[in-house]
């Protein structure tokens, strides 16, 4: 199959030549993350109940009794499964009166809820952006074939411009025009300062005086010789990303301005579109009166967990322990395709079956673009079903 999908980070690669010998997969066109996608699944059993084998359907008879039993669970993940799944999801947090938090979020919900922003394809970026600005982002690293996508390595590029904003020189900046060091805790200020110089209003340098103030000119000078501009960012808080957004809207006035937000995670923001067009809000949802409310700062998983306000979470294609070591204490159910240390620790566990390998399913790139994941294998698990099928066991017991 020379179509097949990648899901090993957000860029979802629709380009990967795949062939399966004896039912043994191999892979070209991969980068290293792809690689790791593909190699890894789950193994042992398909489902478990204490870490015991059990049947599908013992589990989810137990993992129903877990979420009708609480009165305050929390649903957390979703970024690593199909569109299909998240739909499954969201809708069993409503029977149950869950909070659903996406858990993979790039900081700027809020941000694009107050004032809105200028978004982008990677086609549209490829192909008309002279000007690229990667703030807090490393491509390199965390999406590696992105850079070559959006023709922006070195050798493709030609007259275009990749300046990097980050507090250390990263890989990324060592392929870029210039590079501006910048310590993490001063994106707010960076960025209000780069909006004075980009308007020419006055800027008191002597507040601004930790700030590389010639660089930013340097890069405010480029702004505005360009006719066509993008950001690629990565996380940021809701100061960072208003003050981005702000930056994107004055230059939108005389130019063409856009952002792009990179996510690790291959369907990170999948599960923020169907959240907000199921619920109207794209994170940190709550089903707990009967409707969807929204609240990151009050309803995110972290903030719920430390006030003790989870009695019993349902983990969906994430190894949540990571971010979130109070869910230990917790009764716990985990459907993933990869036997992680959540599904280890988890008083239910199913391994279910990868989309885009194992089954089918849709998931959406970074830049919101839906992509069909194939399959590729027929095994046995994707002859019990997908994370998608777990989910409606499940709903059909509550």
């Amino acid at each position: 199959m020379a179509d097949a999908t990648c899901a090993g980070c957000g860029c979802v690669c629709d380009d990967i030549e795949a062939t399966v010998v004896d039912g043994r997969l191999s892979v070209a066109r991969t980068c290293a993350l792809g690689d790791a996608w593909f190699a890894e699944r789950a193994a042992g059993p398909i489902a478990s109940i204490e870490g015991r084998a059990a049947s599908v359907d013992e589990a989810a008879d137990a993992a129903a009794a877990i979420l009708a039993r609480a009165r305050a669970p929390l649903v957390y993940g979703l970024g690593q499964t199909s569109v299909e799944a998240q739909r499954r999801a969201v809708a069993l947090a409503e029977t149950v009166g869950a909070v659903v938090d996406p858990g993979a979020g790039s900081g700027t919900g809020l941000a694009y809820q107050a004032i809105g922003s200028s978004t982008a394809t990677f086609g549209e970026i490829r192909d008309r952006a002279e000007l690229v600005v990667a703030w807090r982002a490393d491509p390199a690293v965390t999406n590696p074939r992105l850079l070559g996508r959006l023709r922006l390595d070195r050798a493709a590029r030609g007259p275009r411009a990749l300046v990097v904003v980050d507090a250390t020189r990263t890989a990324t900046a060592e392929e870029a025009d210039a590079f501006v060091e910048l310590d993490a805790a001063r994106d707010f200020e960076a960025l209000w300062a780069l909006r004075a110089l980009v308007a020419g209003a006055p800027l008191d340098r002597d507040r601004a005086r930790d700030l590389p103030l010639d660089a930013l000119g340097e890069l405010a000078e480029r702004l505005l010789g360009a006719e066509h501009v993008a950001f690629l960012h990565g996380a940021l808080d809701e100061l960072g990303a208003l003050a981005l957004l702000s930056l994107v809207r004055d230059l939108s006035r005389q130019r063409h301005a856009v952002t792009l937000g990179l996510r690790s995670d291959a369907n990170a923001r999948g599960a923020e579109d169907v959240l907000a067009w199921q619920t109207g809000f794209p994170a940190a949802v709550s089903f707990a009166r009967g409707h969807p409310r929204a609240n990151p700062g009050e309803l995110s998983a972290a903030a719920l967990l430390e006030r003790d306000e989870v009695d019993a979470a349902l983990v969906v294609s994430c190894d949540a322990l990571e971010q979130l070591p109070g869910l230990r204490e917790l009764p716990t159910v985990v459907i993933d395709a990869r036997h992680t240390e959540t599904a280890r620790a988890a008083r239910v566990a199913f391994a279910t079956a990868v989309e885009g390998i194992e089954v089918a399913g849709t998931a959406h790139r970074m830049d919101g673009v839906p992509i069909p994941l194939r399959a590729l294998l027929d095994g046995e698990r994707g002859r019990v079903g997908s994370t998608a099928d777990v989910l409606a066991a499940i709903a059909e017991r509550l």
